[in-house]
């Protein structure tokens, strides 16, 4: 039978977790608790501090899979422990690594503390001793699951034989993503998953998208495009009793047998959470050739200034946005100046949305209405008006943003979102 342990939540959780509530820091003003979703069954770690863009955990600086957590298998005051992105990353491995109850407290450069919370257990061992080739491997499938390179916060069902995960499904989350497998510690790192069959697989498929597989290198379906789990040579299924499908895999074959696998399952529909800490980017799906980003015309933060589209190579700051909650929906504000907010003003069809001084007015207020299964991907709804954002065009840099009625299968409404 499966254990499954939850733990705090730091985001309002989705339903099926609701609010659980968190122990208290010290009395010490240094002293922080890590400001992430903090269920283990929640992912939406952005880039593994960069692992989208880098070589593996084994090219970052302070992490030893030699020490022991609690001492300097991840150091303090250096590498990890020195920017929000590698915090993140830290939280993300003691959360895979150790058992609910447990938590590892690291400083950074300014001798500030973090205390990083247990959660699955996959590698209870590296608390204090080294982490071998199990460890590694269990740390690497359970990091992979967790990466959403749209910064979203996703319900996620976890199967592994891990004796601190188990087997079992959920009716839940009845539909399976996929699995994943390797080794992200050695040089060049070895990322591999195939696709569970509940959604669309492939180079185009969910998990190649929420892992961002094709732009980065990295991460592969070693068996080939679109290739499911279970239809690889070499491997062994787990079958739960009555079960028609397999909750994961024992085994997958690829070059040698990787017998620590992680299978994520997934819920049809799900409540995205955004990371306050991250930056997002916006392009509609009809510019997705050359993407043409949301962006505040010329970095302009006067109020009235209008919302246009400008190119994702330009990499300009005013195209940059943080989500941040606003009661039971969400605020689009700039990145550049967080007193400023998108604003769709009357919200008739064909205005044009601007920047204006955050209010909570419910002109100001989003509702991301995930497409379908999507890793990444929302219609943008206002909540005042009821009408969406859209693209007015496919390749004019500087052409605007307007407001249009939700039709819903509109490209020019179909928002894919990134992290930054």
């Amino acid at each position: 039978m499966r254990t499954w342990r939850s733990a705090c939540a730091v985001f309002g959780a989705a339903t099926a977790f609701g609010m659980i509530g968190c122990a208290a820091p010290a009395e010490d003003e240094n002293v922080h608790e890590t400001d992430l979703a903090a269920s283990a069954s929640i992912n939406g770690l952005s880039a593994i501090n960069g692992l989208s863009a880098i070589n593996g955990l084994s090219a970052i600086n302070g992490l030893s899979a030699i020490n022991g957590l609690t001492s300097t298998g991840v150091a303090g005051g250096v590498g990890l422990m020195n920017s929000a992105a590698g915090r993140a990353t830290v939280a993300y491995l003691v959360r895979c690594a150790l058992p609910a109850g447990h938590s590892v407290t690291k400083k950074d450069q300014k001798g500030n503390s973090y205390t990083f919370a247990g959660q699955l257990g996959f590698a209870p061992e590296w608390e204090t001793g080294t982490c071998g080739a199990t460890c590694q491997e269990y740390i690497s499938a359970c990091m992979m699951a967790h990466v959403n390179t749209a910064g979203m916060h996703i319900p996620l069902w976890l199967d592994s034989s891990a004796p601190n995960v188990g087997w079992g499904q959920s009716s839940s989350y009845p539909l399976q993503e996929g699995s994943f497998f390797g080794n992200i510690f050695v040089s060049p790192p070895k990322a591999y998953y195939c696709d569970g069959d509940g959604f669309t697989g492939g180079s185009t498929g969910v998990v190649a998208g929420r892992i961002n597989a094709g732009a980065t290198g990295i991460y592969s379906n070693p068996f080939g495009d679109g290739v499911l789990c279970k239809n690889t040579a070499g491997a062994l299924a787990y079958y739960s009793a009555g079960a028609t499908e397999p909750d994961g895999y024992t085994q997958l074959k690829y070059n040698v047998a990787w017998k620590n696998v992680v299978t994520v399952w997934r819920a049809p529909t799900y409540t995205p959470n955004f990371d306050p800490s991250y930056k997002y980017s916006f392009y509609a799906l009809n510019t997705r050739a050359a993407p043409l980003l949301v962006d505040v015309t010329g970095g302009k933060m006067a109020p009235g200034t209008k919302i246009d589209q400008w190119p994702q190579s330009a990499n300009l700051a005013s195209s940059q946005f943080n989500v941040l909650a606003s009661g039971s929906y969400w605020t689009i504000v700039s990145a550049i100046d967080n007193t400023r907010c998108i604003d769709a003003g009357t919200g008739q069809i064909g205005s044009i949305p601007t920047i204006q001084k955050c209010n909570g007015a419910s002109s100001q207020q989003w509702i991301f209405q995930i497409n379908g299964s999507g890793y990444g991907s929302a219609f943008i709804q206002n909540v005042a008006s009821g009408n969406c954002l859209e693209s007015s065009s496919d390749t004019v840099q500087g052409s605007a943003i307007d407001i249009s009625d939700c039709v819903r299968h509109s490209w020019r409404e179909f928002w894919i979102l990134g992290s930054l």
